[in-house]
C-alpha cells in the first residue's frame, strides 16, 4: 500500500494478502484496525496520532508512535515485533506463546509473573499494548 492522503483520521483494512504499508502512517490518524489474520502486516506509525489500534494477523512488524495516549490491541498467528520510540513510555501486557518467548531490552523493561511488560523509563505509561501472539515477540 503506497502513502495514504495527510488528513485520514480513521482506516480499517481487512485483508487476505500481504499488508506493508510502504510510507509512514498519516500524522492526523488516530483508529487504525487491520482484519488480515493469514496476512503479515508491516507499517510505520512513528509519525501518527495514533491513539486506537486494533491489528489481527499472521505476523506483524509495527513501528508505535512518538505520540503519548494510544491504547492497541494486537494480535498474531506468528511472530510480533514493537518498535517503541525512546521517548515513550509503553506497557505491555502478554498473551499466548509469545508470552514465554520475548526478547527485549532489561534496561528497559521488567517482566513481572503476569507476563506484564512493564517499562522502567517511568511511572506513568503513556501507552498500554496487549500482544497475542503464536510465535515469538520482539519488543525494542
Amino acid at each position: 500500500m503506497g502513502a495514504l492522503p495527510a488528513g485520514l483520521t480513521t482506516l480499517s483494512v481487512t485483508t487476505a494478502g500481504t499488508l506493508t504499508v510502504e510510507a509512514a502512517l498519516p500524522a492526523a490518524l488516530t483508529d487504525l484496525t487491520i482484519n488480515g489474520a493469514s496476512t503479515p502486516v508491516a507499517f510505520d506509525a512513528t509519525d501518527s496520532a495514533l491513539r486506537n489500534l486494533n491489528v489481527n494477523a499472521a505476523s506483524a512488524d509495527i513501528k508505535l508512535p512518538n505520540k503519548a495516549g494510544l491504547s492497541g490491541d494486537i494480535k498474531a498467528s506468528g511472530d510480533v515485533t514493537v518498535t517503541v520510540p525512546a521517548t515513550i513510555v509503553a506497557n505491555f501486557r502478554l498473551v499466548g506463546n509469545g508470552s514465554n518467548n520475548i526478547t527485549y531490552n532489561q534496561n528497559d523493561y521488567i517482566l513481572n509473573i503476569e507476563k506484564m511488560l512493564i517499562s522502567r523509563r517511568s511511572n506513568e505509561p503513556q501507552m498500554q499494548v496487549k500482544i497475542e501472539a503464536g510465535g515469538r515477540v520482539i519488543v525494542q
